[in-house]
């Protein structure tokens, strides 16, 4: 991931920052019903990330002078399109909830809606100018987390009932680095990268977790790539957090997947430790380039008389995982 010295409109030239990716909002070409207030749900974001390295106030005959552990903030934004002209809006977690634009109840006519999400600077007293080409930043807080995406109701916006959660469609990263050069103003952020697979979806029984105490539901492959061949020996690592719909800390089953239905409550187990909802668990060790590590994820803790004492029917759980690399994003 890298961040840019200079952003593209509608920020102004001093801003900088980094592009997490875009969602597209893509209506039927039969459906003709408005776009109402799209929103991030149950996110888990931070309102502020704060980025630290080197960063020039002034300079000398020599040229920059940089204080090398200076920490800035970031803040994260959505940028689209609408009626011909582009609109920034700084997003604001609140209750879970993010509004991506400021249009409320009033409805987008477009078919194909884009909105592209960043952290950014844009604060009047810094400069993308100032950033160190080739420095490297680290993240020392700041992670936009899991979300889902909806939109309101018809003349509704998202914090009234009746909201549509929309199915995500979701495409490969691209193996080419958003990277533009020293020349264009980039700035290189934390260049390896980690991809997390998950490499077999293991079915289980009620049978085998009562007689063993756990089954195996997934192994995950991480393939680490694109490290410097200056730092092959260094060893690295992520955490990976597991979360659910509610952001809770303990995890169940529900009936049909309905969260207003029966329950069964589970354990993840990972690493040799039992999963908590939403807590860093450090998966370390890695070295070398273009190499594969693999764990597996298990299930337990179910409950014999628990089972027994609601209705026959599919339970299952949406867990949703999140890769951050150890000292940075």
């Amino acid at each position: 991931m890298f961040i840019q010295a200079s952003l593209p409109l509608p920020f102004e030239p001093r801003n900088f920052g980094a592009h997490l990716g875009t969602l597209t909002f893509q209506r039927s070409a039969d459906d003709t019903t408005p776009i109402y207030d799209p929103s991030l749900i149950a996110i888990a974001t931070n309102n502020t990330w704060n980025i630290t390295g080197p960063y020039s106030w002034g300079s000398n005959a020599y040229g920059p002078v940089y204080a090398n552990n200076y920490t800035i903030n970031l803040y994260p934004h959505a940028v689209y399109r609408l009626d011909g002209s582009l609109v920034l809006n700084r997003l604001s977690p609140n209750a879970g909830k993010v509004p991506l634009t400021t249009t409320g109840s009033n409805g987008i006519d477009e078919s194909t809606f884009i909105v592209d999400l960043y952290v950014a600077n844009v604060d009047k007293h810094f400069s993308g100018s100032q950033l160190k080409p080739n420095g490297k930043y680290i993240i020392d807080e700041g992670d936009f987390g899991t979300f889902t995406v909806a939109i309101a109701a018809p003349n509704k916006t998202i914090w009234e009932p009746g909201r549509i959660d929309l199915p995500l469609i979701g495409l490969s990263p691209s193996a080419t680095s958003p990277y533009i050069g020293v020349d264009s103003g980039s700035v290189e952020f934390h260049p390896e990268r980690y991809i997390l697979t998950i490499q077999n979806n293991f079915p289980f029984s009620l049978d085998e977790v009562f007689a063993t105490g756990k089954a195996q539901i997934a192994q995950f492959q991480l393939y680490l790539t694109e490290v410097s061949p200056y730092n092959t020996a260094i060893y690295y690592g992520v955490y990976i957090t597991f979360s659910n719909y509610a952001n809770s800390e303990a995890f169940c089953m529900h009936r049909n997947n309905n969260m207003g239905d029966y329950a069964i409550d589970y354990c993840l187990f990972f690493l040799g430790q039992d999963v908590i909802g939403g807590q860093r668990i450090l998966w370390d060790g890695f070295y070398g380039n273009n190499t594969t590590y693999y764990q597996n994820v298990y299930v337990k803790g179910i409950s014999a008389s628990q089972v027994d004492s609601v209705p026959e029917g599919t339970y299952c759980d949406t867990i949703y995982v999140t890769i951050t690399p150890q000292d940075h994003i």
